[in-house]
């Protein structure tokens, strides 16, 4: 999706309903140092889910410890 957002604010495509509203932010594409601000919260968006996924990965798969009963 990250990556679909910057093609769009590039004015290369377009999105669909229901995220069209969206689209207008296709202005910003004759000001190429607002494409990097409007940009920047989505690959912050994205950097985040990345490493939501990378704790939950590493949460699911390390080893139970055992518990030893005195």
């Amino acid at each position: 999706m990250v990556e679909q957002f910057r093609e769009m604010v590039a004015a290369h495509t377009q999105f669909e309903p229901p995220l069209e509203k969206l689209n207008i932010m296709q202005g910003v594409s004759q000001y190429p140092m607002r494409v990097k601000c409007v940009t920047l919260a989505w690959y912050t968006f994205k950097a985040a889910l990345g490493a939501v996924e990378t704790r939950a990965y590493h949460l699911m798969n390390r080893p139970t410890m055992l518990l030893r009963s005195h």
